[in-house]
């Protein structure tokens, strides 16, 4: 439990995610990668579908596969691959969000996908 931690990876304050504009998760990226080469982690984890699409968009995973469950209008998605930190590839998965409905066993499926 030492080695993990939690920060945000757009540390502007705000009420809700969708107050955090394009232009605010590029004037992060550099802080994130910076932040990422002290910690020197094994694997990154975000909530975030708004940070995961601006981390698409932007081509940042390699290697990404994606998963989606549901039905109907019931979907979750989640997302894996690699960034690259410094020289190094580094893990990182993006799981739905939080507030997500979800079972518990596509939640219990979902954590054996991202291993």
């Amino acid at each position: 439990i030492a080695a993990i931690n939690e920060t945000y990876y757009c540390p502007f304050r705000s009420e809700t995610e969708k107050q955090i504009s394009k232009e605010d998760l590029d004037i992060c990226l550099p802080l994130f990668k910076n932040w990422m080469k002290e910690l020197s982690p094994k694997r990154v984890l975000s909530f975030s579908s708004k940070l995961r699409d601006y981390f698409i968009g932007k081509e940042l995973i390699g290697h990404m596969e994606t998963l989606e469950l549901g039905s109907g209008k019931i979907k979750v998605k989640a997302v894996k691959g690699v960034i690259k930190v410094g020289r190094k590839n580094v893990s990182i998965a993006f799981l739905p969000e939080l507030e997500s409905t979800i079972s518990k066993e596509n939640l219990a499926f979902i954590w054996q996908w991202i291993k």
